[in-house]
């Protein structure tokens, strides 16, 4: 995480409830657009998210709608994998319980035209693409595999 970038799945923005740390926030760095109006769905049910990377710039779907997007400054955050210096994507979780499903990542490898925008072949240019489930003490899956 020192590296790259965290995309937030809390919609309570622990620990002190910034925009910065809600759900869709490229946490520590770019809130959401619209931090109290987030179309996330209740506990319990299915939200689809999509993350975009193309060169430095971040863009953030949550259930079919662009809800974050940040361009990176940071030379040293955000480089895409070499030899001696391998990345990765990861999932975690620190406060509760959250299923994922259906995970994808898709390098960009021809010009692609969809939702709103349009890009062209680059090595550092993917899209990540997932089912997030955040669950309460008792709630189960619901909906589709």
């Amino acid at each position: 995480i020192d590296f790259g970038f965290e995309i937030q799945i809390d919609q309570l923005a622990r620990p002190d409830g910034a925009p910065i740390r809600k759900t869709g926030a490229i946490y520590g760095f770019a809130a959401p657009n619209d931090p109290d109006n987030l179309p996330v769905k209740p506990v319990g049910e299915w939200n689809e998210f999509e993350i975009h990377a193309q060169g430095q710039h971040y863009t953030v779907f949550l259930n079919g709608i662009i809800i974050t997007e940040y361009d990176n400054s940071d030379p040293a955050r955000g480089q895409p994998s070499s030899g001696s210096i391998p990345s990765f994507i990861g999932l975690q979780t620190h406060t509760g319980r959250v299923a994922f499903r259906k995970i994808q990542i898709k390098h960009f490898n021809e010009v692609h035209l969809g939702r709103k925008y349009a890009w062209t072949t680059k090595t550092d240019n993917f899209s990540l693409h997932l089912f997030a489930c955040i669950l309460g003490s008792t709630e189960t899956f619901s909906g589709p595999d």
